[in-house]
């Protein structure tokens, strides 16, 4: 069975801006709570409560990939890790060392993390793909 592109790329951000959504969401519920904003500029506040769409999303996808940790060893962590997590863009599997994993068995363990967070956005249907 073959994940559709677009779904492929939806999980794939999921995993590769973690870190960044992490971030985003901490200012995000920090602005919510900041009470005086309200009488400051309602509208602002307003604006922040509709986008509250986004920080579900934001939380959902977050979940998924902390779910998708809490599954892989710490092996596998370092190469999700390694991969997503130690510069600016993706790392290729060729440069990824650090690891000792074949090329083969780091594709393995990305296709895991993969499923695990699709299920966890609702990308990929349970049933469908066994984890």
């Amino acid at each position: 069975m073959r994940i559709s592109k677009e779904s492929w790329r939806k999980i794939l951000s999921a995993i590769r801006f973690y870190p960044e959504n992490c971030r985003l969401l901490t200012e995000w519920e920090m602005e919510v709570l900041d009470a005086d904003l309200k009488e400051r500029d309602p509208t602002a506040h307003k604006a922040l409560l509709l986008q509250s769409e986004y920080a579900k999303r934001l939380k959902r996808e977050i979940d998924a990939v902390e779910d998708m940790l809490e599954h892989l060893t710490e092996e596998e962590r370092n190469v999700i890790r390694v991969r997503y997590w130690s510069g600016k863009s993706i790392v290729p599997y060729e440069y990824m060392v650090k690891c000792h994993y074949s090329v083969r068995q780091m594709k393995r363990i990305i296709n895991k993390a993969v499923k695990i967070v699709g299920v966890g956005i609702g990308e990929l249907n349970p049933k469908r793909w066994h984890i």
